[in-house]
């Protein structure tokens, strides 16, 4: 076969022929258009699909893509006619199946969508007789071009905005819905998906390796001057502090996770982007392709046990989940460039990638599934270690004193563990899960935080009035409409006076709940709970009106007035937590004679 001129391709990046991508792959145009429709009219009435929109998004997202890998893959492996038909229709077929899981056990769009657009790298090369030069090649043209495609799209978007707001400036002609409505969602979901798919070249016409190309030229001085040395210092650092932690045996800090991940990602980017130098590139890089993935091995390690500690103290979380997939696919890596066979099938990288996430991403063993059942399990612990429960019994009069004795904002208590464990459970639609460790999981409601999503969560699964659960706290605000009151008898006025909620030095006022301390002229403590006054003058509609005046018995015996300038913190029905105070303290003269 004769090899395509080297213009081919930038050619096809230039000027695409749109056509060809729709007779090549017509499903995902199909899915591609259908995408753009939806979404312009969810831009004029986002009412229409019924708040399912993103769920419909990713689903024609996902079967496009599936869609696109079948036809690469039957391209690869030479299939035609009703094979071809049979491998796309299995491959959308699986899409839909997945999303019509209930979840926790259905699609993580997220990390579906992912697996299924590294796939579409890898799979027109299944099988040992593929090329890996080619495959390096395609995977060049493939992603390049669909940056240029997202690039060009864009520019086509911001060019018809600027048109339509100099025909506004200067004719008055307004289409600016249109612009935002229409052209902003085709130009993204149609025209790009149509660029870049018309843009992919056929397996066969991919070229073998020119190592004078300016694209690998570019790649070459990144990868060898940048990457290389940066990654190969990184390497050395986390020995060290391996090191460190075997000599002082010492847990590795909670960020250490994330750092080996990102560390391992970019290491095998590099490899990827250095195949066409592993023979030319020098020792160094020679040496860096050969034994890179050996040398995460110990990183690895350091990678697993830090998720390990982590996953033991608060559970798996998806995060957490990521870290495991990343250990392994790092450590399948290393195990398998290590074999002759293997140590040059640069396939493997994303390839194995491609599987672990797609995987992870649906069933009892993905990400949602496992985060739900672990972390229904940390809250049934927490709730017998802290008392709340007797076997499969919740004792709510013992929830609900642990909720009123705790404060309004987060801290470390154990009603505060266990509502960020019930809003991680409702994030991962485990609710279900959850409820079915009890025989009376409704008592739930009682320690159910404040935060209005995992209120309507619990109530919407439960199947109990949200009307029902205890009144979600609100911050205080202040009106600018006062009532008038009356300050005869009072002969000294002192501040306004500002009390944080911190600890002060000693003799200073502070607050406390919803309670202040100040310190009068004569030495003697003067304290008051604001939370009757915020009771009868704050609703749901009506705020706290500012300055606000009340009186406190003095030391003295005689009242004192107290007008409260700024208030801030949250309240709810009974229950007051203030966070800043500035008041003006209205002496009588038991008190002014003192001073």
């Amino acid at each position: 076969m004769t090899t395509p001129p080297r213009t081919s391709f930038l050619a096809s990046l230039l000027s695409p022929d749109l056509g060809r991508g729709l007779r090549r792959f017509p499903l995902p145009c199909l899915f591609a258009t259908l995408l753009a429709v939806l979404v312009s009219l969810d831009q004029f009435d986002s009412a229409l699909l019924s708040g399912a929109d993103e769920r419909i998004f990713s689903v024609l997202v996902a079967a496009g893509l599936a869609a696109l890998g079948a036809d690469l893959l039957s391209e690869g492996r030479s299939w035609q006619g009703t094979r071809r038909m049979v491998a796309d229709g299995l491959a959308v077929l699986a899409v839909a199946t997945l999303f019509l899981l209930p979840l926790p056990y259905g699609a993580f769009t997220p990390g579906l969508i992912a697996g299924l657009l590294v796939f579409v790298g890898v799979a027109g090369f299944v099988g040992p007789q593929s090329s890996l030069d080619r495959f390096w090649r395609f995977n060049e043209n493939v992603w390049v071009s669909a940056g240029i495609a997202v690039l060009a799209a864009g520019a086509f978007a911001i060019g018809i905005f600027a048109i339509e707001r100099s025909l506004d400036i200067l004719f008055g002609i307004d289409f600016q819905e249109i612009v935002t409505n229409v052209v902003f969602p085709f130009s993204f979901c149609l025209l790009a998906p149509l660029m870049w798919l018309a843009s992919i070249p056929r397996l066969g016409e991919t070229s073998e390796l020119e190592p004078d190309r300016f694209l690998d030229r570019a790649v070459r001085l990144l990868a060898r001057f940048i990457l290389v040395p940066l990654l190969t210092t990184y390497t050395v650092i986390l020995f060290a502090y391996t090191v460190q932690i075997l000599l002082l045996w010492r847990l590795p800090e909670g960020q250490v996770g994330w750092m080996v991940s990102a560390f391992g990602v970019a290491g095998a980017l590099t490899v990827l982007l250095l195949y066409p130098e592993r023979n030319h590139g020098g020792r160094f890089v020679q040496f860096f392709t050969r034994w890179w993935f050996a040398a995460t091995i110990v990183p690895v390690v350091l990678l697993a046990f830090a998720a390990y500690v982590r996953i033991s103290e608060y559970g798996l979380t998806p995060p957490r989940y990521a870290l495991v997939l990343i250990a392994i696919w790092l450590g399948a890596m290393a195990l398998l460039f290590a074999r002759p066979r293997f140590e040059r099938d640069v396939r493997l990288i994303p390839g194995i990638l491609a599987v672990l996430v797609v995987l992870g991403s649906f069933g009892p063993w993905g990400g949602m599934a496992m985060s739900a059942r672990s972390q229904a399990d940390e809250f049934v612990t927490l709730a017998r270690q802290s008392g709340w429960a007797d076997g499969r019994t919740l004792d709510e009069a013992a929830l609900r004193a642990a909720a009123s004795a705790t404060r309004l904002r987060g801290d470390d208590s154990p009603v505060w563990r266990a509502r960020s464990i019930l809003n991680q459970i409702a994030e991962l639609e485990g609710i279900d899960m959850l409820a079915a460790r009890f025989d009376n999981p409704e008592a739930l409601t009682v320690i159910v935080g404040p935060g209005r999503n995992l209120r309507e969560a619990f109530s919407g699964e439960l199947g109990i009035d949200a009307d029902a659960l205890p009144a979600r706290p609100r911050g205080i605000v202040a009106s600018g409409d006062p009532s008038p009151f009356d300050l005869t008898g009072y002969a000294v006025a002192i501040g306004p006076t500002s009390l944080p909620e911190q600890p002060q030095p000693a003799g200073a006022g502070r607050l406390s709940g919803g309670s202040f301390e100040a310190r009068l002229p004569s030495g003697a403590l003067l304290s008051a709970d604001l939370t009757p006054l915020v009771d009868a003058s704050a609703s749901e509609t009506d705020p706290v009106s500012i300055p606000s005046f009340f009186k406190v018995p003095g030391p003295a015996g005689d009242d004192i007035g107290v007008m409260i300038v700024e208030i801030g913190g949250l309240w709810s029905e009974g229950r007051l937590e203030l966070h800043a105070l500035k008041l003006v303290l209205f002496l009588p003269e038991s008190e002014a004679g003192s001073r």
